[in-house]
């Protein structure tokens, strides 16, 4: 279980980008946080996945995780 062994907690940002803008007005995203395991051990996190425009807040450009769709999460060295 990735999530136990990750120490992310609940409401922590990741920076991320727009990859791409499809022809529907959705956007590609990828998302990375460096993270350590409870080991100490540091790991890459990142995940691509798909939002609408209408999901992005307008004024802090942020996005709830649960608005993420078609998404892939890899966890790297």
């Amino acid at each position: 279980d990735i999530q136990s062994a990750l120490e992310l907690k609940a409401g922590e940002t990741m920076l991320g980008e727009i990859i791409e803008r499809y022809s529907n007005g959705n956007y590609k995203i990828r998302v990375m946080k460096r993270v350590h395991y409870k080991r100490g051990i540091a790991r890459l996190v990142s995940a691509i996945g798909i939002v609408k425009p209408t999901d992005i807040n307008e004024e802090t450009d942020a996005i709830n995780s649960s608005k993420i769709y078609e998404y892939r999460v890899e966890v790297s060295h």
